[in-house]
């Protein structure tokens, strides 16, 4: 993969960090969060219009019409749970695109707020796989995979991730040799993890 491909996926991940702030949350009633957090972080989708009534619950004002059902609607996307060394070794090995990894802990609150960006990363850049068959249906461009701090903490300090969360960029299909880079991401740095 070309040098420039590279960054500029990189720089994307960055932008995406960038946008999915936690700020207008706040402001937001619950019921309200999913949506709005997804038309803030993936502007290319279409809002839904949303009304809000004097309860502040959402009701989406979307009707069917009778179109046929999207066949990518329940598609889930993949991110991989590292179990071991030789596990994160097979990551890399599967493929030359972009891995991006990230070493939380279920402890850690930072880690869970940090969480949600990371899966709406990993649903718009990741694989898509039907969840009926297991088939990969739409292969995405960078892939995703989760270490877990307290079960596998040898692996990760052996990766340098002793502060969480962490986040780790690798060239697949290097290896160990093919590391770009690593972030310690703490709540200031969710939107510069990468620049």
């Amino acid at each position: 993969m070309p040098t420039s491909l590279l960054f500029q996926r990189i720089a994307v991940l960055a932008s995406m960090f960038a946008l999915c702030s936690d700020q207008a949350d706040a402001f937001l009633p619950s019921a309200t969060r999913a949506t709005a957090d997804s038309a803030k972080c993936f502007p290319s989708k279409p809002a839904l219009d949303l009304y809000l009534d004097s309860s502040s619950t959402a009701l989406p004002m979307v009707q069917n019409n009778g179109a046929s059902p999207d066949p990518y609607r329940n598609l889930q996307y993949d991110i991989t749970f590292v179990q071991g060394p030789q596990d994160f070794l097979d990551f890399l090995a599967r493929d030359d695109r972009l891995c991006v990894i990230f070493v939380r802990a279920n402890w850690c609150q930072i880690c869970k707020q940090f969480s949600t960006k990371w899966r709406k990363m990993a649903n718009a850049y990741g694989d898509k796989y039907d969840p009926n068959t297991g088939e990969l249906v739409i292969p995405g461009s960078i892939r995703f995979a989760e270490i877990e701090f307290t079960e596998h903490e040898d692996l990760c300090r052996r990766l340098d991730a002793s502060r969480l969360p962490h986040v780790l960029f690798y060239q697949g299909a290097a290896g160990m040799a093919g590391k770009i880079t690593q972030y310690q991401c703490g709540p200031s740095a969710f939107g510069l993890v990468v620049d």
